[in-house]
Parts: structure tokens; C-alpha cells; sequence
């Protein structure tokens, strides 16, 4: 069965899973199809077994399974890699490597970013990516009340958002949206070697989108020459601002629903 055929994620996911005790091979490959072409964003039910265990049993394959469900969920990713580290799966943070690069040399890395710069290298490419994260902010809209209440239907965070009425009939739809921001850090990606996913060398980045990258981290470092001192000594300690990173890029995905597959 393809699962471009099977209705919705959740159908498909539940499919893959009755075939696990007979044929736990097939059971994984119908899964890993699933998330690439539905909008599987329920990390807990993948971190449940039998798939806990073909996760970390998969090694590499079974992160960037786990990568592409975070990148679904739309990329805030602190709670969902706390949450896949305490589940023994070993992709980690951006913030924890810079902290201590010896312990996660090597280690594959997670994080949301947006390309600034490119640069051709001996070997393939170093791609410049300044870390982005997520933080909350509130817009207000007035509607007539009747198109007030439709939008507050709108959208993948419906919960977020409530409706004020107005005086005359008027509605005010108060949202709570998502909006990155830039958190200082940056990595300098080696792409085109043979540790990359075949699909990664060949891309072309936007510099207007964020994506989610995970990488396999080297090292990390204050930016630029020099000895870093006062405050920006300080940032460099605890992982934020002035801090540059090194790793190769393993995979990337965009955010959302992946696209309809025709």
C-alpha cells in the first residue's frame, strides 16, 4: 500500500503500525513514507513504542524521521528536543552543543535557522545560517463580528485566538502568533560531502524563510579573531549572541505540511 493513497497521517501512521509484528521492515518504511507525505505532527505517539525503539534502533534514519515530524509542527523546538532526549533519542539543541563542544562533537543537531551567506569550498560549499527561535506575539484585527467569528476559526493554532465584541456589532479577533527572531548564534555548514543526505548538496536556500536544519556538529566558538572578554565573554558562555558553530549538514526541511502530493 502507498501512502499517498491512505487518507490523512493518522490513518496511515495507525496502518504502519498494525504491520509492525508481522513485518516490523515494511512497518518502518510505511511509516517513514507516511511522514513524508502527510502532516504527522503528533510526536508522542511516535515516541511510543514499537516506534521508540525502531527510532533509536535506526540511528541516523530514525532522526531525521524525528526531524521531519518537528519541522511539521511548525519548529519551536525546545520542548519537543527535551522531549525526544528523554525519550533516548539522540539529537540534541543548538544552545547545549555551543555549551560544550567536546561532549557533542559529532553529535547530530537540531536547530531552526535562516541562510545569510554562501561560500564555495574545497569539497562543496559553506552555507552561513544565523539561529533563529520563536517567540509569542499578539495581533489585533476588527471585523464585523460575523467575519470576527469566522476567523477565529482560521488557522493551525485556532486555540490561540479569541474574539472581543464590540459596541455597533463590531468584533476585535485578538491572535497570538509565532515570530522568529535571530538568537545571535550562528553556524558555518559544510555541504557536499559524503556524509550528507543525496538530497541536501544540490539545494538552493531562500534568504527570506527559516528552515530547519539538522546538522552533525564539529565544534564551536566566539565569531570572528580574537579573544572574546566582558559581555560578549559572558553571551559566549551561555551559548548566546557573539557564538559561531561548525558542523556538516545532514538534512533540512521547510516548516508546515509538506506539499500535497499530486
Amino acid at each position: 500500500m502507498q501512502a499517498a493513497s491512505i487518507e490523512n497521517g493518522p490513518l496511515c501512521e495507525g496502518t504502519a503500525r498494525s504491520r509492525y509484528a508481522v513485518n516490523p521492515d515494511q512497518a518502518w518504511s510505511l511509516l517513514d513514507a507516511c511522514v513524508r507525505v502527510h502532516d504527522i505532527t503528533d510526536i508522542f505517539r511516535l515516541t511510543s513504542e514499537p516506534w521508540l525503539e525502531e527510532i533509536r534502533r535506526r540511528g541516523r534514519d530514525g532522526v531525521i524521521l524525528i526531524a521531519r515530524v518537528l519541522a511539521h509542527r511548525g519548529g519551536d523546538l525546545t520542548v519537543d528536543v527535551a522531549h525526544a532526549n528523554k525519550s533516548g533519542i539522540q539529537v540534541f539543541g543548538l544552545s547545549d552543543a555551543v555549551k560544550n563542544p567536546s561532549v557533542f562533537k559529532h553529535r547530530l543537531v537540531v536547530f531552526r535557522g535562516r541562510v545569510f551567506d554562501e561560500l564555495v569550498a574545497i569539497g562543496g560549499r559553506q552555507v552561513h545560517v544565523a539561529e533563529t527561535a520563536l517567540e509569542a506575539e499578539n495581533i489585533m484585527s476588527a471585523y464585523s463580528w460575523r467575519r470576527a467569528r469566522g476567523e477565529m476559526q482560521k488557522g493551525r493554532r485556532a486555540d490561540a485566538l479569541r474574539v472581543r465584541r464590540r459596541r455597533g456589532g463590531a468584533g476585535i479577533v485578538v491572535s497570538t502568533r509565532n515570530a522568529a527572531y535571530e538568537t545571535g548564534r550562528e553556524v558555518i555548514m559544510h555541504v557536499g560531502d559524503e556524509r550528507i543526505e543525496r538530497t541536501a548538496p544540490a539545494a538552493e536556500f531562500s534568504r527570506e524563510r527559516d528552515y530547519l536544519f539538522l546538522i552533525e556538529f564539529m565544534d564551536a566558538g566566539p565569531r570572528g579573531e580574537g579573544r572574546v572578554e566582558g559581555e560578549d565573554a559572558d553571551a559566549a558562555e551561555d551559548g548566546l549572541g557573539n557564538g559561531e558553530a561548525t558542523g556538516h549538514l545532514v538534512t533540512f526541511f521547510t516548516f508546515g505540511p509538506p506539499p500535497a502530493v499530486q
